[in-house]
């Protein structure tokens, strides 16, 4: 990798990195450097956006992000996450802090095959 030039990146350019390099079976060292991508920087965002990670909003699996859509009735704020085989309903209101636990759970769950 050359280091005479950094590039600056969006959190959504990352996540398309990393999901790019999660897809084509192709290791980060080799993707990295096939891409000119710094391989510490590559690694810093992949756990920033992992759930726990400094920006993650929940769980999904090996890539931190899970679907949004309003589905079912359309209670105006209610929104329905998935993960894997599992849909949590959120309504206005919600205990965040439960939320939270509920989607570490479910995607410990969905990664470890359950």
């Amino acid at each position: 990798m050359s280091k005479a030039r950094r590039v600056r990146r969006s959190a959504a350019e990352w996540q398309r990195i990393i999901t790019e390099q999660e897809s084509n079976g192709q290791g980060p060292q080799a993707f990295c450097e096939e891409h000119d991508i710094g391989l510490a920087s590559f690694y810093a965002w992949r756990q920033r956006l992992r759930p726990g990670g400094e920006s993650a909003g929940g769980a999904g699996g090996d890539g931190g992000f899970v679907e949004l859509r309003c589905v079912g009735d359309n209670t105006p704020g209610c929104i329905v996450i998935r993960c894997g085989a599992f849909a949590v309903e959120v309504r206005p209101g919600f205990d965040a802090a439960a939320l939270r636990s509920v989607l570490q759970v479910a995607g410990s769950l969905t990664t470890s095959g359950v």
